[in-house]
């Protein structure tokens, strides 16, 4: 799906870019640093600071999508863009232009919207409760990835804190996890860190099917795993992963993740399907059918 076609589609009223200097001061970034915010004003200042202390030799953009807060999230991403504006886009969207997928409200616009922003021959996620504890964290996955283009995306473990900031698991990623990934196993969608990514921006363009599962993550790896590798890279020290009640995923009843999981499976097989690749195909549609059978009564179809 390209740009034009997702705003024909979607957007309802048009979305704010708040003012800045990026495009001037940053012409060519090697890095976009996507953050998707809502409701995250006792958060949102780790994760800026953990993006703003990046050491590299190559240049960065930091965009953020903020979904119209009302607990001030929004003006704390107005006064950061205040500070640097030759570093950060700020997307100001509105709640009109909001895609519900189960009769749920998500953030699925604001965070497509700014994928399709992003200008960077990588882009690293960082949700705006989640934080980088690293500051050689993009410059180390950058550098794997320059010298090695069998390989599509970077990522590396993270912990667990709660809403205080205390640690409450010291690793996130299971251990099977804790290794390189063949492009076939990227494929089969692995249980990877959305907040230690960093992929290559071309080998994902938005298909229609991502837009209508919860689990984008999910469908990101897949998609991804079509043209190449995932490395693991360990000397990454370990990034922050929140857990709070305002939580989109970590928080929901275990019924709805596994009826969320079985529709994005579906989803994720009829995409392969479409683009010719019947194995894969095949594997989600039985994952699917394997879950629903959990819940033959589930609302998530």
């Amino acid at each position: 799906m390209d740009f034009a076609t997702f705003k024909a589609r979607f957007q309802k009223v048009p979305v704010e870019e708040y003012p800045n200097r990026v495009l001037e001061a940053v012409p060519e970034p090697m890095v976009s640093v996507k953050i998707s915010t809502y409701q995250h004003a006792d958060f949102i200042r780790d994760c800026l600071d953990g993006v703003l202390m990046q050491e590299t030799d190559f240049p960065i953009e930091i965009l953020i999508g903020e979904d119209e807060s009302t607990d001030g999230t929004r003006e704390i991403c107005k006064a950061y863009a205040d500070r640097h504006p030759d570093k950060i886009r700020l997307f100001l969207h509105r709640r009109e232009n909001n895609i519900a997928i189960h009769g749920r409200p998500t953030g699925k616009f604001q965070s497509t919207y700014t994928r399709f922003m992003c200008r960077g021959k990588y882009i690293a996620l960082c949700e705006g409760d989640d934080y980088w504890t690293d500051p050689l964290k993009l410059q180390k996955q950058v550098e794997f990835l320059e010298a090695n283009p069998g390989y599509v995306l970077s990522h590396h473990d993270a912990c667990i804190i709660d809403a205080d900031g205390h640690v409450l698991e010291q690793s996130m990623l299971r251990d099977k996890y804790k290794r390189n990934l063949s492009a076939e196993a990227l494929c089969e969608a692995p249980h990877i860190l959305t907040l230690s990514l960093c992929y290559r921006r071309q080998a994902y363009d938005c298909p229609p099917e991502s837009l209508q599962v919860i689990n984008g993550d999910t469908f990101l790896f897949c998609v991804l795993g079509i043209t190449g590798q995932a490395k693991y890279q360990a000397e990454i020290r370990p990034a922050a992963h929140r857990q709070h009640v305002g939580g989109i995923w970590s928080m929901r009843q275990r019924v709805f993740r596994t009826e969320a999981l079985a529709h994005t499976y579906g989803k994720l097989g009829a995409f392969f399907c479409r683009i010719g690749r019947e194995n894969l195909a095949l594997t989600f549609q039985k994952r699917q059918k394997r879950r629903q059978l959990k819940f033959p009564n589930s609302i998530v179809g």
